[in-house]
């Protein structure tokens, strides 16, 4: 009886050892991809390619038409926003709308909640 009880001793210890180096690798391997994902996969690798290599997935609405003037040129032909003081309060994309652009932002408002 002795030498049963060793053998389902080493029995249960080999099965313990295979378990835990199991568990071991699969957390190991979970945190490679993690560390991958985290600091070499979120790194910006600059684009080597050139405009023509680039195709076009998909596009929306009626690509044919140009208009005559976009949003900007609206905007700058009422004097509705001062870019230079927005840039220089909250960086390149910032601004602040004067009386002209006000008027125009809140009267759409006005309109959407109609």
């Amino acid at each position: 009886m002795p030498e049963t009880s060793v053998m389902s001793d080493k029995v249960s210890q080999e099965w313990f050892w295979k378990q835990y180096w199991k568990v071991h690798e699969n957390f190991l391997n979970f945190f490679r991809r993690k560390l991958w994902t985290l600091f070499i996969a979120s790194k910006h690798y600059a684009c080597l390619c050139t405009q023509d290599e680039n195709g076009v997935e998909r596009t929306w609405g009626d690509v044919e038409t140009k208009k005559k003037y976009s949003h900007i040129d609206l905007i700058h032909m009422i004097d509705g926003f001062d870019g230079e003081r927005g840039a220089a309060t909250a960086g390149g994309r910032g601004y602040y709308l004067k009386v002209g652009g006000l008027t125009n932002h809140m009267l759409g408002w006005a309109w959407l909640l109609s």
